[in-house]
């Protein structure tokens, strides 16, 4: 029947799975020289500013690939614009740019995650 120890193990099993999957989804891009992790911060204000990221132990410096520049967009700046244009369910403007906002800002939350930087040459 059902075995409360069989139970318990496949559960701890199961949730480290998870967690493996989960970090491998959410690291932060690291330096191709020495493999250092660069900060959400400095990520974050790299992609909003289109400026390079330099290694803060290496000295090397990153730039953001165009893929990359294309997962910032379609994370932050597309569902803005859908929203606002065509999905709109409010006919108060200052609310429709509240919600786009609020949009763009959770959007743009999880780019430092999913943007791809390569070394300078």
């Amino acid at each position: 029947m059902f075995n409360k120890k069989n139970s318990k193990t496949e559960s701890k099993a199961f949730k480290s799975r998870l967690v493996n999957k989960k970090e491998w989804w959410f690291v932060l891009q690291k330096c191709e020289n020495c493999k250092t992790a660069f900060s959400w911060s400095k990520i974050y204000k790299s992609v909003w500013a289109y400026k390079s990221i330099v290694c803060d132990k290496c000295g090397k410096e990153h730039k953001i690939t165009i893929p990359g520049r294309f997962t910032f967009v379609s994370l932050t700046i597309l569902p803005t614009l859908i929203f606002s244009d065509f999905l709109s369910p409010f006919e108060n403007i200052l609310m429709t740019i509240i919600v786009g906002t609020t949009i763009l800002l959770f959007g743009s939350l999880f780019t430092p995650f999913l943007v791809k930087y390569k070394e300078r040459v």
